[in-house]
């Protein structure tokens, strides 16, 4: 089952943040070969899609995911909150890691 976890995004900073992936003796998992992707839903509108590559980086043998968005992007980005999941690929195999909520923290001063 994916885990809960909610974030927020400040609007018109540079966003980032590091996740590990463990195991029940909290060793982390290796994702080499892998990939990644996050999708952020307000009702039926997608506001928020990562991909590997992109804005998320993968650890390797070390089970790190590293989220992030430069100012310009999370400046464009327009929503109060949204639901998202994130999911890992090897393959076939799909598995939803996290799931939860984002807030975006607007910006005032430009």
């Amino acid at each position: 089952m994916a885990g809960k976890y909610d974030f927020i995004i400040e609007q018109g900073a540079t966003f980032g943040l590091m996740l590990t992936w463990k195991d029940e003796s909290d060793t982390p998992i290796d994702l080499t070969g892998y990939t990644a992707r996050l999708k952020a839903m307000c009702g039926e509108q997608e506001v928020l899609s990562l991909t590997n590559g992109e804005s998320i980086a993968l650890g390797g043998a070390e089970g790190t995911i590293q989220l992030s968005l430069s100012a310009e992007r999370t400046a464009a980005l327009a929503f109060n909150s949204a639901t998202y999941d994130l999911e890992l690929v090897q393959g076939e195999y799909v598995k939803r890691l996290l799931q939860g909520v984002v807030v975006l923290s607007p910006e005032y001063t430009t």
